[in-house]
């Protein structure tokens, strides 16, 4: 996977949005392996999109590529989540797409908030 930071001040769905002009994807980070690659990236103070978010038609957290997200302290190497301390992903109905923090953890977030930066996997 190969990643690239794109400015940011935009909400979720424009993040999708730019990330699929460019020809790429927003990023999945569902494997250990994916989420450490990336981490190594992570710029302090700063907010990621990260292509999950809430279903409403299935009830449940999924990537954007529809798999499923593991809840909170049920993920393996191969379906990975790293969500930030014991309440998260919380208030699906108000905060239903994901950030990734500078703290390296996943956090639910208003999908109307902008961010600091999107990132796109090609």
């Amino acid at each position: 996977m190969q990643d690239k930071d794109v400015d940011g001040g935009k909400n979720y769905q424009q993040s999708v949005d730019a990330c699929a002009a460019m020809g790429g994807r927003i990023a999945i980070l569902n494997t250990k392996a994916k989420y450490d690659d990336a981490a190594s990236q992570v710029v302090t103070g700063t907010a990621y999109w990260i292509g999950g978010a809430w279903d409403t038609n299935d009830e449940r957290w999924e990537w954007v590529d529809e798999s499923r997200m593991p809840a909170n302290g049920a993920s393996t190497d191969d379906n990975y989540e790293n969500w930030h301390g014991s309440t998260e992903p919380d208030n699906p109905t108000t905060e239903g797409c994901v950030i990734w923090t500078s703290a390296k953890t996943f956090r639910s977030w208003a999908c109307s908030a902008p961010s600091v930066v999107l990132t796109v996997g090609f």
